[in-house]
């Protein structure tokens, strides 16, 4: 109906995600209401044919979000937001800037003014929840308990809370919002997987965990099998039980004359052994 597609994917859910080829074949599924004798409705997907990157200009830094905007409607911008941080309880504008194309691949300037700037990919922070602080999803959608931020205590929040700081995640010292945390830096490291490869973030989550070292084993393990040594080792043949005492038993004879080569019945006077039994036996 709208010839090859580029992909089609099968999702949990039960829907099929379609990647089209182009701009033409898009608008052709959009407009879709049937296939065959099945009644279907089309929607273009919320995230991924939309991208965000970020510019850091200090020459833009006192303009507002709307005057920049002006600047980026012909340019595939649907939204321009600026980043502020909390400095003496109070957030301050800083010169860096979100945008949000419309388009799945970033590209990789805009011109403000006369000014071209270079974007970057934008990573968000770790969605965590505000309740149990766990990572991955917001309070409307959490089922676990009210837990504090700061010592991990269940059953109350951390607005009034004094107690020594105990992550939830880790349970290292310090709060669960802590930017230190192994776990929230994991978390950062997926998003940046998810957002720099364009994948779901199951998807990131797999990738991140499976090229993770493993606790108790070298990275070097795993790229080469063990090196065992085989030289000097004696293969033994096929032979009985009794054949092999029989020969630990011939290694144990004594020597008479263990440093010469060969041994013989020949004392060190030049007199063989019944020759001097003879004289002893004179003798006495």
């Amino acid at each position: 109906m709208v010839r090859d597609v580029k992909a089609i994917k099968k999702c949990k859910n039960g829907k099929l995600l379609v990647e089209t080829s182009d701009a033409k074949q898009a608008a052709l599924i959009v407009n879709l209401e049937k296939i065959g004798e099945m009644e279907i409705t089309v929607a273009p997907h919320y995230s991924l044919n939309t991208t965000k990157g970020v510019i850091s200009e200090s020459e833009f830094q006192n303009d507002t979000e709307a005057d920049i905007m002006e600047y980026l409607k012909y340019q595939n911008v649907s939204a321009v937001k600026r980043i502020s941080i909390r400095k003496d309880g109070q957030y301050v504008p800083t010169k860096h800037l979100i945008f949000t194309f419309n388009v799945p691949n970033l590209p990789k300037s805009v011109l403000i003014e006369y000014i071209n700037c270079s974007v970057r990919p934008y990573v968000p922070d770790p969605l965590r929840c505000y309740k149990c602080q766990k990572s991955g999803h917001s309070v409307q959608s959490c089922r676990g308990n009210q837990t504090c931020a700061r010592c991990a205590e269940i059953g109350h929040a951390s607005n009034s809370c004094e107690a020594a700081p105990l992550c939830a995640n880790c349970k290292e010292d310090h709060a669960s919002y802590a930017r230190s945390c192994p776990r929230w830096k994991d978390e950062k490291e997926i998003q940046d997987v998810k957002v720099k490869q364009n994948v779901s973030f199951r998807e990131a989550r797999k990738i991140f965990a499976d090229r993770a070292p493993k606790v108790g084993v070298s990275y070097a393990s795993q790229l080469n099998p063990p090196f065992i040594c085989t030289c000097g080792q004696t293969k033994f043949s096929a032979i009985s039980t009794e054949d092999r005492q029989q020969d630990l038993k011939l290694r144990e004879i004594p020597v008479a004359n263990p440093k010469s080569k060969f041994s013989s019945n020949t004392n060190r006077g030049g007199l063989s052994n019944r020759e001097k039994d003879k004289r002893e036996n004179t003798s006495t």
